[in-house]
């Protein structure tokens, strides 16, 4: 069956790819698992060669694993994995309570190194609230991966 997307207007959305609709999946399962709202802004319609899938993927999973670990606090994570002429972008964003996700650098350590050997970078960064914001003011943590167009075409 031939799936067919469409905008609230009624436009047609370019169908997801296997490994966007497999991440969708695990997605919702985690959030229903979690409580952790989760928000997909954007997945590729194109294939992803399965060196550069497996580690997007690894880098989610060990994102998804923290967070759901040791972030306590977390309210929500972003999506947003998009492919370019010029390459690879993903963007995890997750909103938490302040210092909560300080840890998560350290654990995507050996990841940042694989993402480094395809020419990439992946950053972390994480940003506390002002603690004068009355009630209990969030904060967040942003994992930023990106891999050149010469690493989709190995």
């Amino acid at each position: 069956m031939k799936e067919e997307r469409r905008t609230p207007d009624g436009s047609h959305l370019a169908p997801r790819s296997m490994f966007s609709r497999r991440l969708e999946d695990r997605l919702t399962h985690w959030s229903s698992r979690t409580g952790i709202a989760v928000e997909v802004w954007a997945l590729p319609s194109q294939p992803l060669p399965g060196e550069v899938a497996d580690l997007v993927q690894a880098v989610i999973v060990d994102t998804l694993d923290h967070v759901e670990r040791h972030v306590p606090t977390a309210r929500s994570l972003s999506v947003a994995l998009t492919v370019a002429p010029s390459g690879l972008r993903l963007t995890l964003g997750v909103e938490h309570a302040a210092t909560a996700g300080t840890r998560l650098d350290a654990v995507l350590l050996r990841r940042r190194v694989m993402v480094a050997e395809l020419g990439g970078s992946l950053a972390v960064n994480t940003v506390d609230p002002p603690a004068f914001l009355p009630g209990e003011p969030l904060g967040g943590t942003t994992v930023g991966a990106w891999l050149p167009a010469e690493a989709l075409r190995r």
